[in-house]
């Protein structure tokens, strides 16, 4: 039983160790499978194109549908007390060119912009407006895109390069799944198989417990039962 033992501990030291190593671009901190990076309180504050483009040149985009209440989740959780009444929103990646976009405002990306509106939104300005997110609240307001305020950046995580040398001398770079991918992959055979190994301990003691008491059990495709010493008489 001692090599039981040891391979249980095993797998709930590997199940219980913290996989969060960030794979992000440069200047960008890992959170809940995404890489942000945020401007605090006292760096200058941007337009939303000069933010849009200083997201893009350091690797990332302005936050989008699909990470924006992420972004908020990470700045409030590591920013929180500096930038309650300091930093009044962050731009994100929805801009409104046209009174005509109203009618389907869409973020960056194409998706459909939803909400939620902080109240009293949306509060139209001179064309183009853009919309910021609220921090302390999670709501969203219209600015003017030419107006200044503060900034957060997201990026996904990068893969990882791994070099293939040809015969030629040439070296191709293939890319692979984010390390973290790979371990979370890694770990969930190693949880599989230890589900097979506690499976099949299970049913060795609980059929030697049977046959100890000489219970006979049938299943179908099973019949454990405990059969009597035969003397041979002569």
């Amino acid at each position: 039983m001692k090599w039981f033992q040891d391979i249980t501990s095993f797998f709930i030291v590997m199940s219980l160790t913290s996989f969060t190593k960030s794979d992000c671009p440069p200047g960008y901190s890992y959170y809940s499978s995404h890489c942000f990076r945020v401007y605090e309180p006292g760096s200058p504050l941007r337009t939303w194109e000069a933010a849009l483009q200083e997201c893009i040149s350091s690797g990332g985009d302005l936050p989008m549908v699909d990470s924006w209440r992420k972004t908020m989740g990470y700045i409030i959780t590591n920013y929180a007390p500096r930038i309650e009444g300091s930093v009044p929103s962050f731009w994100v990646g929805v801009k409104i060119d046209t009174a005509d976009e109203w009618s389907s405002p869409k973020w960056l990306n194409g998706m459909t912009f939803m909400g939620p509106w902080a109240p009293g939104q949306p509060k139209h300005v001179a064309p183009p407006e853009c919309l910021a997110v609220v921090p302390t609240s999670m709501n969203f307001q219209v600015l003017s895109c030419h107006q200044q305020t503060t900034l957060a950046c997201q990026a996904p995580l990068m893969p990882v390069a791994i070099h293939t040398h040809h015969q030629a001398g040439e070296i191709e770079e293939k890319e692979t799944l984010p390390e973290f991918q790979v371990v979370h992959i890694v770990l969930g055979a190693m949880v599989a198989v230890l589900l097979l190994l506690i499976l099949g301990l299970t049913a060795y003691i609980f059929r030697h417990k049977l046959l100890a008491h000489g219970t006979s059990l049938r299943i179908p495709f099973l019949s454990l039962t405990k059969m009597p010493n035969v003397e041979n008489h002569h």
